[in-house]
């Protein structure tokens, strides 16, 4: 039976396996979220990926070059599915999973740039929250020692 997702959220608002709290956060009343499918990374209930039936993650990964003397970005987009009840269908498409399928784009900024403009199901609010990840993860993932000031 689907569950809605207030409750899905209740339920997991306090136990949640992607609950970060270091130290002093309990004070000030901060929780961070490390799910894959949450974008802000704040731990609430309106951006908190897996109790979302729509929910959106993109994250960055460092890959190795075709020259393989630096580095190159691949940034992997998860888009959430509903939940497939026969594992067999979901080993058969790589990049469908149980919860949500994957799509690593390796391309580029540019061309991760392009690919979520042209998501169809998603609106222009979540839309603008993606490139507003998809920027900071171009700059975090940056190279510091290409650009370093020479002595």
């Amino acid at each position: 039976m689907k569950q809605p997702s207030c409750v899905l959220w209740a339920l997991t608002r306090a136990h949640s396996a992607f609950r970060h709290q270091p130290k002093g956060a309990r004070t000030r009343g901060e929780a961070w979220s490390s799910d894959p499918l949450n974008l802000t990374g704040l731990h609430n209930a309106s951006a908190q990926g897996f109790t979302n039936d729509a929910a959106i993650g993109l994250t960055a990964n460092k890959g190795e070059s075709k020259s393989k003397k630096g580095f190159r970005r691949e940034y992997v987009l998860r888009v959430a599915h509903k939940s497939y009840h026969k594992t067999n269908r979901a080993n058969k498409n790589a990049a469908a999973g149980l919860h949500h399928s994957t799509q690593v784009i390796k391309r580029g900024t540019r061309a991760a740039a392009k690919t979520i403009q042209g998501l169809t199901f998603a609106n222009a609010n979540k839309k603008a929250l993606l490139l507003k990840r998809l920027g900071r993860l171009h700059g975090a993932t940056r190279d510091i020692t290409k650009n370093a000031p020479k002595k």
